[in-house]
């Protein structure tokens, strides 16, 4: 049986804002450790994907096609 619609917009928020956290987390250690490299973009693009994968399949391409049936 699938989550409910709230367990799964729980489990998004929780995972934005573990996102929000870590892109603040990896700036302010870029910009003090080597303000004229820029390297946080990379952790900041690779989790933005998984959190966008995650709205996807919970709230996206699933839900898409179960309220066409």
């Amino acid at each position: 049986m699938s989550k409910g619609i709230e367990e799964k917009r729980k489990g998004l928020f929780i995972h934005l804002f573990a996102y929000l956290m870590v892109c603040l987390i990896t700036f302010t250690v870029d910009m003090l450790t080597s303000p004229g490299f820029y390297w946080f973009y990379w952790p900041v693009l690779g989790m933005g994907i998984s959190v966008a994968i995650h709205w996807f399949v919970d709230f996206g391409y699933y839900n898409y096609f179960d309220n066409k049936l």
